[in-house]
């Protein structure tokens, strides 16, 4: 006869049963580590599609316009014929738009001289 080794169903011990209960309660919550940590890798790797996706739409609509927007310096000057402030650019010395005035906007500055800033001999 010939001794042979076969994997077969053996009763556990109170033990053996505790043991287990041990190790599968270890494996849930590895699994629950893992998918709380795939949860945030996918938000992350949302995130930064996200921010690539609007990058690649701001850069289409520049490359399509042929218009990018940027900071530039400007005037702001009172229409107050219109009832506007008009906006110039500094840059190319052009309107770059309007707005209503505002309330405090619509009264004019009075250049009013001081009494010493009169010169003899003017009428101011």
């Amino acid at each position: 006869m010939k001794t042979i080794t076969k994997e077969l169903p053996c009763a556990l011990s109170e033990e053996e049963k505790r043991l287990r209960g041990r190790e599968l309660a270890a494996e849930v919550r590895k699994k629950l580590d893992l998918e709380e940590e795939k949860k945030d890798v996918n938000a992350s790797f949302k995130e930064r599609k996200d921010e690539i996706d609007t990058k690649i739409v701001k850069l289409t609509n520049v490359v399509t316009s042929g218009l990018e927007p940027r900071q530039v310096e400007c005037e702001e000057r009172p229409n107050y014929k219109e009832r506007t402030v008009e906006v110039w650019r500094l840059d190319l010395a052009e309107r770059a738009g309007s707005r209503p005035m505002e309330a405090h906007e619509l009264q004019a500055e009075l250049k009013l001289l001081r009494s010493e800033d009169k010169k003899p001999g003017r009428k101011n």
